[in-house]
């Protein structure tokens, strides 16, 4: 078993100029989602590539990122229909958490998240993230987000894009 990666793709619901921006405004704080970084320094060619060949897999119609071996326990686009998922049963309270909560609420707990695979896909996601930065720079980088209800954040997603057509294409091994 070797490294490999690739793309993943989403088609927006409605694949409108507003739509997109929408989903980046949601997507932004959170680098892994929308990165073009492969992880490997040979991976950026096949995803060029894939792109020329594939041009109309874009904006607006679509919401691209990029997948990895060598990027590790990271989370991509393409974890985002199971974090988005309504019916996950580790989803417990945290739905009803704002961002700015669930930062609290990672911070203060007894056992803290270890951003590993087998933690919950939300305490993963403030891992990556946030566990390194102050309360104020993850605030400023949240920022409209902070006060946001991760089930509307969620539910807001889950309206714009299509989670159960995504799609991964593998671009380099």
């Amino acid at each position: 078993m070797g490294a490999d990666g690739g793309v993943v793709y989403i088609p927006l619901c409605h694949g409108t100029l507003e739509n997109y921006k929408r989903v980046v405004d949601l997507l932004n704080p959170f680098w892994q989602f929308l990165s073009a970084n492969g992880c490997a320094y040979w991976a950026e060619e096949g995803h060029h590539k894939w792109e020329e060949e594939n041009h109309l897999i874009n904006p607006p119609n679509y919401i691209m990122g990029y997948y990895g071996t060598d990027r590790g326990d990271y989370l991509s686009l393409d974890d985002l229909a199971n974090i988005c998922e309504p019916f996950q049963d580790w989803h417990g309270d945290l739905f009803e958490l704002t961002f700015d909560e669930l930062d609290l609420d990672c911070r203060t707990a007894p056992l803290a998240p270890t951003g590993r695979y087998f933690d919950p896909p939300l305490y993963r996601l403030w891992f990556q993230h946030f566990k390194y930065s102050s309360r104020e720079a993850v605030i400023k980088e949240l920022g409209p987000l902070v006060s946001m209800k991760i089930r509307d954040w969620t539910n807001e997603l889950n309206e714009l894009l299509c989670l159960d057509q995504t799609v991964t294409e593998e671009t380099w091994t």
